[in-house]
């Protein structure tokens, strides 16, 4: 899964933009930045556009570095990742469904369709970004893949920065 080239050089302005503007700035980033499905360029550009909203944003800081909170890395996948690998309001109330139906059980695709009352092409698109932000796992069974939802995974970051991003009503799709 790449980017699109328009986006990334939109964001490496961006990132030039923090740079010049914080030319001495230091941030530490606690969490693990590594997304399999993301190449090494991308994940470089995650690193790099997380430690600049980590900058922007100046919220924590430890021994003269800014420490970066989830937010802002979740910020920067929403920033980095293409549309369609973006958790939406829509896809957090269908991973509460999928958590209420299938919490204790693994599932497939035809099972989900039926609880959720939604074809499996609508699954297979939703379920792309709860499979990249790790809400739900995928196995291979004999050629058919089976689902769960993974367990003890907390949305309660990605509906804050929903939230964040519901006061930008005025930003453009990059």
């Amino acid at each position: 899964m790449g980017i699109g080239n328009n986006r990334k050089i939109q964001l490496y302005r961006f990132i030039q933009i923090v740079k010049s503007l914080y030319p001495h700035a230091k941030s530490h980033c606690p969490y693990q930045l590594h997304i399999n499905s993301l190449d090494l360029e991308d994940q470089l550009l995650l690193a790099q556009l997380t430690h600049s909203l980590t900058v922007l944003n100046q919220s924590y800081t430890q021994d003269g570095k800014l420490i970066s909170t989830a937010s802002d890395i979740a910020n920067a996948l929403q920033l980095l990742l293409p549309h369609q690998y973006r958790l939406t309001p829509r896809i957090l109330t269908l991973y509460d469904q999928l958590k209420h139906h299938f919490a204790r059980q693994p599932f497939y695709y035809e099972q989900a369709c039926s609880k959720l009352k939604c074809s499996k092409t609508s699954l297979k698109r939703y379920l792309k970004p709860l499979l990249l932000h790790e809400l739900v796992r995928k196995h291979r069974l004999n050629q058919r893949a089976l689902f769960e939802v993974t367990p003890n995974r907390n949305t309660s970051l990605f509906e804050e920065m929903q939230g964040e991003w519901k006061d930008y009503q005025g930003f453009v799709e990059l």
